[in-house]
């Protein structure tokens, strides 16, 4: 599965830098975000998507 940001009891063992996240339209500047990939260890763990 793969999520943002920190969550408890989820251990990244990939982290992508993606540069996607509009700062301004107009000029078309993107800032980076980081996507964590890892393990999905429970269903009551929510995750975004799930591979």
């Amino acid at each position: 599965c793969w999520w943002e940001g920190e969550h408890e009891g989820l251990t990244a063992n990939k982290i992508l830098r993606r540069r996607d996240m509009p700062l301004s339209r107009q000029q078309w500047l993107f800032g980076e975000r980081s996507v964590n990939q890892g393990q999905w260890l429970r269903k009551e763990d929510a995750c975004i998507s799930q591979e």
